[in-house]
């Protein structure tokens, strides 16, 4: 492992320590990859020494004036980008929506460094409004698009900018739009929610209501079909979010009997029923934000703030136990320890149990970590290749150590 000859030493620590290998699994490693041991610590990505960085950091903080430099030294985009791909590669996939968005691009990026109290450079700022001026034909979404870019400026002091975009996609046709969070009505409904708060706008209120009716309309059957993975993300439990939402801005309970309904839709599809146990195979398990029910525990337990239900507790409580997961193959938001540590935060209470939940986590980010320059950086899905976006990299890395390390509840957008 070029990257990281030390991480080799690592990775088969982790293994021995937590899996049934047999006494000499290390040299049959070792003789296959025909490599020698390595001191894992000489890279300080040892779990003993993001135990002890992360662990400076905690309860020294006042407001949110630093920030853990673990995650952010790799954070920050070039100066001025050549290119809309400003961010480094997440992994195997390739976007085709380019560099500029929340999920994969320089919004999310930016975005998370202000919201960890690293405001970025003005000049950054200023080449993603010119960049994204200049889209020809931009996506709506929240995180592939323009609604999620509006939601990041606004955030970076650019509210004005922000306004135009929204506008921009308040116009936009949104007939054959899908239902979901991440590039659907769901999310693009939850961000004309969001300004019409912010700017006191009736009329995006009322838009975010009529999508609302648009997908409590719909057929559920036709939307599964279209949307085959449940969740936060893709299910529907974006919806419910958004159906939430809009019931603490109107009071209408008709929207939170549609938000449950949403919510019992994504269990159901995650393997969940009152009548008999999880089955061990099934995706209820995994505590994942883009593809488990992670995000939807969060939901569950934003719905469950106004309306208890026993049988959702016990859910939740579930999903919860699920996000202390000991080992996740990767660090990021969507799809990794990250969304999985937000997703506990945001579960739970502070007791004892929790701290420790949480320090593992903190601990487990070591897994994750390489060197590069002389700094820590975080590889993307599939750990093959840095990345330092919000959905799989070092961004949302940086979100989940900061909401951990100051008490936040969730750093995730509308939760």
């Amino acid at each position: 492992m070029p990257w990281g000859p030390g991480k080799v030493d690592q990775l088969i620590a982790f293994i021995r320590a937590h899996f049934p290998v047999p006494a000499d699994f290390a040299d049959h490693v070792y003789r296959d990859l025909g490599s020698v041991p390595h001191a894992a610590a000489t890279l300080g990505t040892a779990p003993s020494a993001a135990s002890a960085h992360f662990g400076r950091h905690r309860g020294k903080r006042t407001g949110r004036t630093s920030v853990p430099t673990l995650p952010a030294a790799s954070s920050p985009p070039p100066t001025r980008p050549a290119r809309t791909g400003c961010t480094r590669g997440r992994g195997t996939v390739l976007h085709p929506e380019g560099g500029l968005n929340l999920a994969h691009g320089a919004a999310g990026v930016l975005w998370s460094l202000a919201e960890t109290g690293t405001p970025p450079p003005e000049e950054h700022i200023d080449w993603l409004i010119d960049a994204v001026s200049a889209l020809d034909d931009p996506r709506p979404g929240f995180y592939n698009g323009l609604s999620g870019i509006a939601y990041a400026l606004d955030h970076l002091g650019r509210t004005d900018t922000a306004a135009e975009i929204i506008g921009r996609v308040a116009r936009t046709p949104l007939e054959t739009t899908g239902h979901s969070l991440y590039d659907g009505l769901s999310g693009i409904g939850l961000a004309q929610l969001h300004f019409a708060r912010r700017l006191g706008m009736a009329r995006l209120r009322d838009r975010a209501l009529g999508i609302a009716d648009r997908l409590t309309s719909r057929n559920p059957a036709a939307s599964a079909a279209r949307s085959p993975q449940p969740g936060l993300l893709r299910g529907e439990s974006g919806s419910a979010l958004l159906l939430l939402r809009l019931y603490e801005e109107t009071g209408d309970t008709a929207l939170l009997d549609h938000a449950e309904a949403a919510l019992r839709r994504d269990l159901d599809r995650f393997g969940w029923n009152p009548e008999k146990p999880l089955p061990p195979e099934a995706s209820g398990h995994i505590p994942l934000i883009a593809s488990g029910c992670g995000g939807t525990g969060m939901v569950l337990t934003a719905y469950l703030g106004h309306r208890p239900d026993p049988y959702l507790v016990t859910v939740r409580d579930a999903i919860r136990a699920a996000a202390d997961a000991p080992f996740l193959a990767n660090a990021g938001l969507f799809h990794g320890r990250a969304g999985a540590l937000l997703a506990l935060l945001a579960m739970s209470g502070t007791d004892t149990d929790t701290h420790a939940a949480v320090q593992r986590h903190l601990d487990g980010f070591a897994l994750h970590t390489v060197s590069h320059d002389g700094r820590p950086a975080f590889l993307g899905t599939e750990c093959l290749r840095i990345s330092t976006d919000l959905a799989t990299g070092a961004a949302g890395v940086l979100l989940a150590v900061d909401a951990a390390l100051t008490g936040r509840r969730s750093a995730i957008p509308f939760l």
